[in-house]
């Protein structure tokens, strides 16, 4: 009796943790701001203009040794997007 008891407690932990366990980005309908490195360039996701992202950028970019040059506004994941290339030379 004991033995089995003890079989249920595991499998309840078991599927508590598995069903707490993102399976995807954990951040997916997250209305914070995130940035996502593409080597030299990045994406500000869910800012919704280059002002709120810019600061994002400049530490990005500030840890390569570059300055951030914004490229425009776009849509990932369904959120707006600003995006960004860290360049050589002074801050834009």
């Amino acid at each position: 009796m004991g033995t089995h008891i003890k079989a249920l407690q595991i499998a309840l932990v078991t599927a508590t943790v598995c069903a707490c366990t993102p399976t995807e980005s954990p951040y997916k309908g997250s209305n914070q701001l995130r940035v996502i490195p593409e080597g030299n360039s990045l994406s500000v996701v869910n800012a919704k203009t280059e002002s709120e992202a810019r600061p994002w950028a400049l530490e990005y970019c500030s840890k390569q040794g570059r300055s951030p040059r914004f490229k425009g506004m776009g849509m990932r994941y369904r959120s707006s997007t600003a995006e960004y290339d860290c360049v050589a030379g002074a801050q834009e």
